[in-house]
């Protein structure tokens, strides 16, 4: 049961049954004639207005006495009045003009080319006679002309492609090799290749390396050369990679005792391609026969 339904005990004599004891009424209206209103229940006292004994009215200022609209309108803000900003110019400066010394020597035009004539561009000069530049006192050798994959393994060591018979070989011999590895095929034919080196003057090696011959005497071998300070500076070569890539990769394993994640890194920037087809992925099989049977 609602404690202020109608007909609710909780509910005063002479109350609204519908609203709580000591709230406020929601629109209460006026009582009769200009009495102010008194809740139900509430007793006249000296706080009550209007009520005698209570306290005044409340008396509120009459709008008859206002100003017109129009006139209202000059009440309104405004900002006082100032001075405008103080601005300050600075004198003009002089404007300085560059006197220029007129020449009656005409300038001279460049050389013409004549019809049918050849243009050939030559090479810089080496700097102090060397094949390269200098740089903080020691002479840095210019870039491999000639022999793809050109990279170095040690100090004085080098290796790569099959060299071409002009740029690649005359590279070598300007930058000071003095021998030459070729890493071969079994019965693959050298003899222009020992030639052309011979010819240069470097000094001609080979060694014959493939899948299904190689053994731990031609490692041996491969590794007794490139660890030989007498034959400094070496390069080394092969047709396509695999073959040196290969014998480099064992040279690190069973002679520098490298693990194999750094020996395949180092082999695979000096030719071998393990994910390769092909003459790679024969030499790759065979490297892992030759090491499980250690």
């Amino acid at each position: 049961m609602t404690p202020f339904a109608p007909g609710s005990p909780s509910a005063a004599p002479g109350a609204n049954p519908f609203v709580p004891p000591g709230a406020v009424p929601y629109n209460p209206q006026p009582a009769p004639g200009n009495a102010p209103y008194i809740p139900p229940g509430a007793v006249p006292g000296p706080g009550t207005p209007g009520v005698p004994g209570g306290a005044p009215a409340p008396v509120f200022p009459s709008t008859s006495n206002w100003p017109p609209a129009p006139v209202q309108a000059d009440y309104r803000w405004q900002p006082a009045p100032g001075r405008p900003p103080a601005v300050f110019l600075m004198p003009p400066e002089p404007i300085i003009t560059e006197e220029r010394k007129s020449s009656t020597i005409p300038t001279p035009e460049p050389p013409r080319i004549k019809e049918g004539q050849e243009i050939r561009f030559s090479a810089p000069e080496p700097i102090n006679g060397a094949s390269g530049l200098r740089q903080a006192g020691n002479i840095v050798p210019a870039l491999p002309v000639g022999i793809p994959q050109f990279a170095r393994v040690v100090d004085r060591v080098a290796a790569g492609l099959r060299p071409s018979l002009d740029e690649g070989l005359d590279w070598l011999q300007n930058n000071g090799y003095r021998s030459v590895l070729f890493v071969r095929a079994p019965g693959d034919d050298d003899s222009a290749d020992r030639k052309q080196v011979e010819k240069r003057g470097m000094r001609y090696l080979s060694i014959e390396a493939s899948p299904h011959t190689l053994s731990r005497d031609v490692v041996e071998a491969f590794s007794r050369v490139v660890a030989d300070s007498a034959t400094y500076p070496l390069f080394v070569y092969d047709r396509d990679g695999s073959l040196a890539g290969g014998l480099w990769y064992l040279h690190f394993r069973m002679a520098e005792q490298l693990p194999d994640d750094a020996a395949r890194l180092r082999a695979g920037a000096l030719g071998l391609r393990e994910d390769r087809d092909g003459s790679h992925r024969l030499m790759w099989l065979a490297i892992q026969k030759l090491l499980a049977d250690r």
